[in-house]
C-alpha cells in the first residue's frame, strides 16, 4: 500500500484522473443534464390523464341537494262550501328534503372521442419538440467540442513551431560564440519565439472558454488534462426533408388542427342525456299528503341541440383553416432551406477532400523548403528574416491541415445532423 501511495503522489492529481472524452460520451451526458427523458415521461402521463378524464365524461354525475325551509305562510285552496269531514288542502309550512341529483350521458356528439383524438396528437407533438430540442442541443455540444479540438491542434504546431524555433536558437548561438551569425539573428529568433508563446497563451485562453462552455452544457467537470478523441464521423445517405422533426412538426401541428375543427363541429350536435333525483323529504312530492318522511323519485330524459350558432362555427373553421395554409407556407420554406443546407454541406465535404489531398503534399515540399533555409541561415547565406518567412508558412500550412481535417468531420457531422442522423 505504501508503495502505491507513493507511486501516486509522483504523479499530478489531474492527470492521474483525467477523462478521454468522445462526442457521443459528450452528447449523452447533455441529454442526460436537460432531462428528456423525463419530458417524455411527463408528456405520456399527461396525455393518459387527458384521456382518462375524457372517458369520465360517461360516468354519472352525482349532487347531493339537501334543503330545509320554513315560511309564516302558503297556498289554500277553498273547497267553497262547508261539508263536514272535508277540509281545504293546505300546503305545509315546512320543506324538508335530502336528494342526491344525477345526470348521465347517453350521446354526448362524439366530443369525448374527439377530446382522446386531441391528446393523442398532442402527445405526438410533444414528442417530436423533444426530439428537435435534442439535435439542436447535439450541434452546440459538437461545434464547442470540435472548437476544443482545433484548438488543441492549434498550440499542438506552435508547440513544434517553438521548439523548431528553439533548436535553431541553440545553433546560431554556438555560432556567435565563432562569429558565425549576426547578433541580430539571434534578436528576430528570441522576438519570434515570444511571438508564438504569446499565441500560445492566447490559444490557452480560448481552450478554458470552450471548455468551461462545453462543461456547462453537458454538467461534466472537463478540465484541460482531459484528452479529446477524435470523432469518426462517416458520411451517411441525404433522407428526404420530410423526415426532420420541424417538418414532422409542421405537419402534426397541422393534423391537430384538424381534430381541433372535429372537436369544435361536435358543438353542434345534440346531446341525449337521462336525468333524476333520489332521496326522501317531508314532504315529499305529494305536498298535500300527510306530513311525514316520504321516499322521492325523479326521473327524465333530456335532449339539447344547439340549433342555430349564427356562423360561430363557420367562423372557428375558417380562422383554423387560415392557420394550416401558414403552416403549408412554413413547411415549405423550411423544406427549401434544409434542402439548400445539405447542398451547401455537400459541396463543403467535395471541397475539404480536395483541399486534404493537396496539404500533405504541400507540406512535404514546405518542409523540405524550411529545412533548406535552415541550412543556409547557418552558413550566412540568408538573412533570418527570411528563415522566418518559411517557418510561418510551414506553420501556417500544418494548421491548414489541421483545419481542413476538422473542418470536414464538422461538416460530415453537420450533413449527418440535417438529415437526422446521430454522431457517428
Amino acid at each position: 500500500m505504501k508503495k502505491l501511495i507513493a507511486l501516486l503522489l509522483l504523479f499530478p492529481q489531474s492527470g492521474v484522473f483525467a477523462q478521454n472524452l468522445t462526442l457521443d460520451s459528450c452528447i449523452n451526458s447533455a441529454f442526460r443534464k436537460y432531462e428528456f427523458q423525463a419530458d417524455r415521461a411527463d408528456f405520456i402521463t399527461q396525455s393518459e390523464l387527458s384521456i382518462k378524464n375524457a372517458n369520465k365524461a360517461w360516468l354519472p354525475t352525482l349532487e347531493l341537494d339537501a334543503s330545509f325551509t320554513w315560511q309564516n305562510e302558503n297556498i289554500t285552496i277553498p273547497v267553497g262550501i262547508n261539508v263536514p269531514g272535508i277540509e281545504s288542502p293546505s300546503v305545509p309550512l315546512n320543506f324538508n328534503r335530502i336528494l342526491v341529483n344525477f345526470t348521465q350521458n347517453i350521446y354526448d356528439g362524439s366530443t369525448s372521442s374527439r377530446t382522446k383524438d386531441l391528446a393523442a396528437q398532442t402527445l405526438k407533438i410533444n414528442q417530436v419538440s423533444v426530439e428537435q430540442q435534442q439535435i439542436n442541443l447535439e450541434s452546440k455540444v459538437s461545434a464547442l467540442f470540435m472548437g476544443v479540438l482545433l484548438a488543441r491542434e492549434q498550440k499542438k504546431i506552435l508547440n513544434s513551431k517553438s521548439d523548431l524555433l528553439e533548436e535553431r536558437l541553440d545553433v546560431m548561438e554556438g555560432a556567435l560564440e565563432y562569429g558565425g551569425s549576426m547578433p541580430a539573428t539571434i534578436l528576430s529568433l528570441e522576438t519570434e519565439i515570444l511571438k508564438v508563446e504569446q499565441q500560445k497563451t492566447e490559444i490557452t485562453y480560448q481552450v478554458k472558454a470552450l471548455t468551461a462552455q462545453l462543461s456547462e452544457i453537458t454538467g461534466l467537470s472537463i478540465t484541460e488534462d482531459d484528452s479529446f478523441e477524435n470523432p469518426n464521423a462517416v458520411l451517411v445517405s441525404s433522407a428526404s426533408p420530410s423526415s426532420r422533426p420541424e417538418i414532422r412538426l409542421l405537419d402534426l401541428q397541422s393534423e391537430q388542427l384538424e381534430v381541433q375543427k372535429s372537436l369544435k363541429m361536435t358543438s353542434r350536435n345534440p346531446r341525449v342525456f337521462a336525468f333524476g333525483n333520489v332521496g326522501a323529504g317531508n314532504p315529499g312530492y305529494d305536498i298535500f299528503a300527510e306530513q311525514e318522511i316520504s321516499p322521492m323519485v325523479f326521473v327524465g330524459l333530456g335532449v339539447k341541440w344547439n340549433i342555430i350558432d349564427w356562423n360561430y362555427n363557420r367562423n372557428e373553421m375558417t380562422m383554423i383553416q387560415l392557420q394550416q395554409n401558414q403552416l403549408d407556407r412554413v413547411k415549405s420554406r423550411m423544406v427549401s432551406t434544409f434542402n439548400e443546407q445539405t447542398n451547401a454541406e455537400k459541396r463543403e465535404i467535395e471541397m475539404l477532400n480536395e483541399q486534404l489531398k493537396r496539404d500533405e503534399k504541400i507540406l512535404q515540399l514546405q518542409n523540405s523548403l524550411t529545412q533548406i533555409k535552415s541550412a543556409q541561415l547557418e552558413n550566412g547565406v540568408i538573412t533570418s528574416t527570411e528563415y522566418l518567412e518559411a517557418v510561418d508558412q510551414l506553420t501556417e500550412f500544418k494548421t491548414q491541415q489541421k483545419v481542413h481535417e476538422l473542418s470536414l468531420v464538422m461538416a460530415i457531422i453537420n450533413y449527418n445532423l440535417i438529415n437526422e442522423n446521430p454522431v457517428q
